[in-house]
């Protein structure tokens, strides 16, 4: 369907839309998506672990995490280049996280200040060729791009022996 670009006069792909259900049930947002589910919790929790789900924030980061790795992967395979090993850790930030909290008084914003995704890959190939092969991956993810307009999201490429 988006292949077929002769087949449309403008040549822009029909829009395509993707889809979830959300429902609360038992202490929990449950939502499914393309027939997978999960569980969510509040938009964001302070504990470190031992909750019953993730948070939403929780679920966002290891998005994004998800979508720039597996990219990277796919375009270094693409390249033709070897990934002995990768993994990505993510992070971010709160403007306000107190607001996020609940707390009397606070003003601002609880939206993100900011996130960064560590790629860290092990590869026999070049640092040069490795960064391009990132670098194509990012210009095509949809949530990196619309995180990208809400906040500063960097992406660091970190080479391990």
């Amino acid at each position: 369907m988006l292949k077929d670009r002769a087949a449309r006069p403008s040549g822009v792909p029909q829009p395509v839309s993707w889809t979830a259900r959300v429902r609360w049930q038992d202490g929990l947002a449950r939502a499914t998506a393309r027939g997978h589910d999960v569980a969510l919790l509040a938009p964001l929790r302070f504990t470190p672990r031992g909750d019953a789900a993730p948070s939403a924030l929780d679920l966002l980061l290891c998005a994004l995490g998800g979508e720039v790795l597996s990219a990277f992967v796919a375009a270094a395979g693409r390249a033709g280049l070897t990934l002995d090993q990768t993994e990505a850790a993510v992070s971010a930030h709160l403007q306000n996280p107190l607001l996020a909290a609940g707390v009397i008084g606070e003003s601002g914003s609880p939206a993100l200040a900011d996130a960064a995704v560590t790629v860290y890959a092990s590869s026999p190939d070049s640092r040069a060729a490795l960064e391009a092969a990132l670098e194509l991956a990012l210009s095509r993810l949809p949530l990196h791009a619309t995180l990208s307009k809400a906040c500063p999201v960097r992406v660091d490429l970190v080479l391990v022996p």
